[in-house]
């Protein structure tokens, strides 16, 4: 079993009863975690730690003195505490799998927390341990008990070497979203501007990265949308957007459903050809619809030739195969805009875009799609053909 090997440092027995229970909690260590893979259960929750999490005597570390001190420190010592987020994560598991009554399983995971707040001093600790087990109790009352989290979170110190900046963004992310979802339950009418919710909302998008934090953009859209303050703030969409253009398609959708398609336009206009975006992402289908509508004879060639190659990228690719958008492009930005007579001067760079392409691009492409889209897909199968025999 995963964690067997706990039962030698806790000093448990294999087959034998947890020691130092009462009799009332004591149960077959072995027998319990093989329950892991079946039905999540309270006994596993106790073989854990060896102790009865949700008793409230676990919650008053102090006052226990040197008993659960020294079983908690061994814990930390031996395994390195990496496995102790997998602890959490378990246990929680278990909480919300039993059907706990609500009070009950509030209770218990109040107690998880009180539990994490201390584990930094109970020895040396691998450096994410700390802010892993806090995001997974977080998680929790960021589903059942917002009203909870500004005031059992606000308190908690997390020292320097153990604020992860990718973790510190979700948990400080989950923390800004629960004022937003306090604020949006409360208030019936969502007439109130809840500003202390707006600039929390803020703070944190101005300091991490949208890609981690999109559903606080979406929070914060609709909170400057709804008051007012979009001409205030865009400036921070908008810069978001540029730094991480994987978000424009939702940050975009985000503004349309809000109405707002003046800002929607703009966010689509962020795309630059230089973007560091996979070639596949969506992102390049609005930088291609916005650019078709700028696009005439009298524009550079090589402008025009990066973006017939963004085209290629994508159509690489198993999910655009049938987009009948992304065939179309190659009617605007190759067949009414290059002339015959120009292709003899471009063919080196045409080679060098359509690469190997003409090897495996009729197998891959051979999938059944619309008849526009196919009498495309065939003009652009010739044209290949054209170019690899010049």
């Amino acid at each position: 079993m995963k964690y067997e090997w706990m039962a030698y440092y806790f000093e448990l027995e294999k087959e034998g009863p947890t020691k130092g229970l009462s009799s009332s909690f004591r149960i077959d260590f072995y027998k319990a975690f093989s329950l892991q893979m079946k039905n999540l259960n309270e006994e596993i929750i106790l073989c854990f730690l060896g102790y009865p999490i949700i008793k409230r005597e676990f919650s008053h570390i102090r006052k226990y003195g040197m008993g659960l001190f020294s079983r908690t420190y061994r814990f930390l010592s031996y395994i390195n505490s990496r496995v102790l987020p997998d602890v959490i994560k378990i246990i929680g598991h278990c909480l919300i799998e039993d059907n706990f009554n609500k009070e009950r399983r509030n209770n218990s995971f109040s107690q998880l927390l009180n539990f994490c707040k201390h584990i930094s001093k109970f020895g040396e600790m691998e450096h994410d341990v700390l802010i892993k087990c806090l995001l997974d109790v977080l998680m929790y009352d960021l589903h059942f008990q917002q009203n909870e989290i500004s005031e059992n979170y606000k308190n908690i110190e997390i020292k320097d070497n153990f604020r992860i900046p990718n973790y510190m963004t979700r948990y400080n992310a989950c923390i800004a979203f629960s004022s937003f979802l306090v604020w949006k339950n409360e208030d019936d009418l969502l007439k109130n501007m809840p500003t202390h919710v707006l600039e929390r909302l803020k703070d944190v998008i101005q300091n991490e990265s949208a890609l981690d934090i999109i559903p606080l953009y979406e929070a914060f859209i609709h909170l400057i949308c709804k008051f007012g303050l979009l001409e205030d703030n865009f400036m921070y969409i908008l810069d978001a957007v540029v730094a991480c253009p994987y978000v424009l398609p939702r940050i975009s959708k985000r503004f349309k459903q809000e109405n707002e398609l003046r800002h929607a336009s703009i966010i689509e206009k962020c795309m630059e050809p230089s973007s560091d975006v996979h070639p596949s992402h969506e992102s390049w289908v609005f930088y291609l619809r916005h650019k078709a509508s700028n696009i005439n004879e009298s524009t550079d060639k090589d402008e025009i030739l990066q973006n017939i190659n963004i085209i290629f990228n994508l159509l690489d690719f198993g999910k655009w195969r049938k987009n009948k958008e992304v065939w179309s492009f190659f009617n605007l930005y190759l067949f009414n805009i290059i002339k015959e007579e120009d292709i003899p001067y471009l063919r080196n760079k045409f080679k060098l875009i359509i690469g190997e392409r003409n090897k495996w691009w009729p197998k891959f492409h051979s999938v059944k799609i619309s008849k526009r889209a196919s009498k495309i897909r065939g003009k652009v199968f010739d044209f290949m053909n054209v170019i690899e025999n010049m």
